[in-house]
């Protein structure tokens, strides 16, 4: 669909038309039912999922009898059996001789995420948690924790997974003039090894070129150091600017999250830089900017580039207590200097009007931050809501933070500022899965001039309950910013829930956008998922 302007009371807006579209899907990963008809069949009324066919298939090969989870409760655990299992296995059309360019995750990495251990009694609870965080995996298709009969009345603990292939490449960014390529080739993407021999540790090779600057860089992440429970995450990259030379970005962060309902303590530092020279690209030159007459001088269009020098480190510590409702409590001591130069068309006297237009400022400030949030611990299972033949956890009930960030003078900061935030929602999953959520969220920052950076979000979802076709989801956001100072401007486009849309394709202060989508069942051969989605996508930026 093509773009159209509209004015709007206290500034312009854009907009896009409405696009409906047909999208065929194919998944492949997830291994259905047919694929192992040659396992064991479910008893009548008992689940039939790929996921439990595939557990029903590895038990019946290593001899183990399944048992119930109310029956294996409060039991010793005198077994635990994991067997991780490949992309490609004989099953499957694809031939499992690809298996050589992928390592299966090795055990002990399945091992060291377990919430138990042999002579525990049986919890139902921690099974499943220990279920859900394996899922959450991003190397692993899916995954099941299942008890089994073992000797002298005791119970095993039978831990199935099956990988995902890791090894992608993907574009974030594309576009190019096809008259005009070279001048015009805008992209951004990267190589990624999600799972490096096995380990649950990543790494990426990541390029970007647009007419002015070339990029190299590269990530590494790994999840468990050492067998830990940190995780550490390093970015680094060099660009090459055609006016401004050579200049380096990177990040750094070391993560201990709440790994279990039952962890008390989480923490993270964080270390950042980013130098370089920003730039919109409107074909093969750089997007202009119209500034309004003001008292700084005449109207004028100047060129949508900028240069940034920013650093910045936080250390953040934080707990939670309770039961079935969990209060989060966080302390964080943040830095940063944010330097931006406007470009060399831009006039000494019209640099704050320039600033003013998008939606930055310099600024140092040292910032003591506290939050508090209210988690449920009430997931629920579903299948087939984001994800084809797989299961998936849903969080269900309310959930409640607040946030508050101090910056003074004193403290050495360029302002003083008081920063404050909340949240309030709740998602309800019903038995028969119709899933129903709202969050409004709110924010906005007390300065010496008033209250700037004011900000209000509203989003609205509902899946509708499966029927034998498929399901509906809806989705609507919405969010409003006045005095937006330093807030950055909103981007829809292709990569914001405008599917079919370039990148970018509206921008504002404040938005809206609306998704409405029929997807069906999946229709499964092989290793294969196929169903279709039909989906109708608008939406709208503004400047306020």
């Amino acid at each position: 669909g093509r773009g159209r302007g509209r004015e709007r009371a206290g500034g312009e807006g854009l907009g896009v038309r409405p696009r409906l579209a047909l999208a065929l899907v194919a998944v492949c990963g997830a291994t259905p039912a047919a694929a192992l008809a040659d396992g064991p069949k479910a008893p009548p009324g008992a689940d039939d999922s790929f996921e439990q066919r595939l557990v029903r298939r590895v038990a019946a090969e290593r001899g183990l009898e399944l048992m119930s989870v109310e029956a294996a409760a409060g039991r010793t655990i005198a077994r635990i059996e994991v067997v991780a299992v490949p992309v490609f296995t004989p099953a499957d059309p694809i031939p499992d001789v690809l298996n050589v360019f992928h390592v299966t995750t090795r055990e002990h990495v399945v091992r060291q995420e377990l919430l138990f251990a042999q002579g525990d009694a049986f919890d139902p609870e921690r099974i499943e948690e220990t279920a859900r965080n394996l899922r959450s995996m991003v190397v692993l298709t899916t995954a099941s924790v299942e008890p089994f009969r073992a000797e002298g009345g005791d119970v095993g603990v039978l831990v199935v997974t099956k990988d995902l292939w890791t090894l992608r490449h993907g574009f974030v960014d594309l576009f190019f003039d096809p008259a005009r390529f070279s001048e015009t080739l805008r992209v951004r993407g990267a190589l990624t090894e999600m799972n490096l021999l096995g380990l649950n540790k990543s790494v990426a090779i990541q390029y970007a070129r647009n007419p002015w600057v070339r990029e190299i860089g590269q990530t590494y992440l790994d999840r468990r150091v050492l067998g830990s429970r940190w995780s550490f995450h390093e970015s680094l990259g060099v660009l090459l600017d055609d006016d401004t030379g050579t200049t380096v970005r990177g990040s750094y962060q070391l993560v201990r999250p709440f790994y279990s309902l039952g962890t008390r303590f989480a923490g993270q530092l964080l270390v950042e830089h980013n130098a370089g020279t920003s730039r919109a690209q409107e074909g093969a030159g750089v997007a202009r900017i119209a500034l309004p007459a003001s008292g700084s001088g005449r109207a004028i269009d100047v060129e949508h580039r900028f240069d940034r020098r920013n650093w910045g480190g936080a250390g953040t510590f934080a707990f939670q207590h309770g039961d079935r409702v969990k209060s989060r409590f966080s302390l964080t001591l943040r830095t940063s200097s944010r330097e931006y130069t406007p470009g060399p068309d831009v006039p000494i006297a019209r640099e704050a009007d320039f600033f003013d237009a998008i939606r930055l400022r310099s600024e140092f400030s040292n910032v003591v931050e506290l939050g508090w949030s209210l988690v449920p611990t009430d997931y629920r299972k579903l299948r087939n809501a984001d994800v084809y033949g797989i299961t998936e956890d849903f969080l269900a009930g309310p959930q409640l933070s607040f946030g508050a960030g101090l910056s003074e003078r004193s403290m050495g900061s360029d302002q003083d500022f008081l920063r404050l935030s909340g949240a309030a929602g709740w998602r309800i999953v019903t038995d028969a899965e119709l899933v129903a959520a709202a969050f409004l969220t709110v924010g906005g920052r007390k300065q010496r001039e008033g209250l700037i950076n004011r900000s209000i979000r509203l989003d609205l979802s509902l899946y509708s309950a499966p029927t034998r076709y498929g399901r509906m989801i809806w989705k609507v956001a919405s969010a409003v910013r006045r005095d937006n100072r330093s807030l950055g401007v909103v981007a829809l486009g292709g990569d914001g829930g405008l599917r079919g849309h370039p990148i970018g394709a509206v921008r504002g202060d404040s938005f809206w956008r609306a998704n409405l989508e029929w997807r069906s069942r999946p229709w499964y051969w092989k290793t294969y998922n196929f169903g279709y989605a039909l989906y109708w996508d608008s939406g709208s930026a503004w400047f306020e």
